[in-house]
């Protein structure tokens, strides 16, 4: 059963311990694949950057760019995104509220 799915029903039944459980599970499973989503477009373009880079010292000849292009760290830009709620954060906001109600 998937993981939605598996929310969907603790959804239906009220289970809150498992929607929460299964919440956290689920924005885990979002945040790994943002995270590789994001280091796999970073790395895209960083590859196509030095591509067209040495593409470009070889059409000149520059061999001195070359050289130094080759033996030196490649500099990383800035990383930039959107960040998204954590799908746990309502449901245990709700449930705290909720147990503080009945303390």
């Amino acid at each position: 059963m998937t993981l939605q799915r598996s929310n969907f029903r603790a959804e239906m039944e009220d289970n809150q311990f498992q929607q929460l459980q299964l919440a956290i599970r689920l924005s885990a499973c979002e945040g790994v694949q943002q995270i590789f989503q994001t280091y796999s477009t970073h790395k895209h373009t960083q590859v196509q950057s030095t591509a067209a880079t040495i593409k470009s010292c070889l059409e000149a000849g520059d061999t001195d760019s070359m050289t130094t292009l080759m033996t030196s760290p490649m500099a990383s830009p800035p990383v930039t995104g959107s960040a998204k709620q954590d799908r746990s954060a309502s449901l245990w906001a709700s449930i705290d509220s909720e147990m503080y109600r009945h303390h």
